[in-house]
């Protein structure tokens, strides 16, 4: 089960982009000391308040050292750096692979040399798993990836759970279904539901990959980084767990939807397809209810409603 903990942490977050913004606020939310850790040349998602334990350290990729200070102190290291992208091509698979096991060998390492308590790992609650056998997925479902993005996250799952066996480092993977809302990128390499949504405000079409027949679990940042903060007090014996909505939506459904927020009819751009996936997939989450006492809580309507509300008050180009 997961320990009701009052106590404040320092929490050291590896990754600020979109899901770490989220997971950041809630756990400064929660009373937690926040330092954030970023490539160099990454803004900040907002300054830092009066008063506010938030700070933001800058690390080159490799540099040990560097690392080690950021990480120094810490009760425990949440690493949420995205790596390779989904559906993104690469010229040398196997080199990709190894540069993210380097790095996360790097981590590793001085999560143990540092005695840090405990480590959480995001992964991918799809890309992972492949084409599913049943559904909804559950975490003992055969893991069998359809593209390079599924293997790496695999990967690195398996490198941190072996590496820190037998020793006091708790380690926590957290499968996380397509997650969605303020803060995601825009420029299309990330969320179908963003991207629609922004292109139905600006009055263009939606780009729909294929037929528009494929099935997705998605889940509000929201409730990913109430996940990720439960996880922090996790006691039981289980180390990996499904975090989505347990639900499956089309990206047809997801575009009928974007008209109905919008109130308005949309042109579709048909696209080829769009890299590998299984046709329909939805998570079995009844373990991190058990277990965390966690349960997605705002609705996809109401989150995809949220998420336009924040697209208003973006400024225009």
């Amino acid at each position: 089960m997961s320990d009701h903990d009052s106590e404040r942490k320092r929490i050291a977050i590896l990754g600020a982009g979109f899901v770490g913004s989220w997971v950041a606020e809630r756990l400064l939310a929660n009373g937690h000391q926040v330092r954030v850790i970023e490539r160099p040349g990454v803004s900040p998602w907002r300054q830092s308040r009066p008063g506010e334990a938030l700070g933001w350290t800058t690390v080159v990729p490799g540099d040990r050292q560097s690392l080690r200070a950021a990480l120094a102190g810490s009760d425990a290291l949440i690493n949420l750096s995205s790596g390779l992208p989904p559906g993104t091509a690469c010229n040398d698979p196997g080199q990709a692979l190894s540069a993210q096991l380097a790095d996360g060998g790097l981590i590793l390492d001085l999560v143990v040399e540092l005695e840090l308590p405990r480590y959480l790992l995001i992964s991918s609650g799809g890309a992972v798993y492949g084409q599913p056998r049943a559904l909804p997925v559950r975490e003992r479902h055969p893991t069998r990836p359809l593209g390079r993005y599924g293997e790496v996250r695999l990967a690195l799952e398996q490198q941190a759970l072996q590496q820190a066996a037998g020793g006091p480092c708790r380690v926590t993977v957290l499968r996380v279904a397509n997650a969605y809302g303020a803060r995601q990128r825009l420029d299309g390499s990330q969320g179908v539901i963003s991207t629609f949504l922004h292109h139905g405000l600006h009055h263009q079409p939606l780009p729909i990959w294929g037929e528009g027949r494929q099935r997705r679990d998605f889940i509000h940042a929201s409730d990913v980084a109430e996940a990720f903060a439960l996880a922090l007090g996790c006691s039981g014996r289980q180390s990996i767990f499904n975090i989505g909505s347990g639900r499956s939506t089309s990206v047809a459904e997801i575009a009928s939807l974007t008209e109905r927020l919008l109130g308005q009819t949309l042109q579709r751009q048909r696209l080829p397809g769009h890299g590998p996936g299984p046709d329909d997939i939805r998570l079995d989450c009844s373990l991190a209810a058990r277990e965390l006492g966690w349960q997605p809580r705002l609705s996809l309507e109401d989150g995809m409603r949220q998420t336009l509300d924040w697209l208003r008050t973006l400024p225009t180009a």
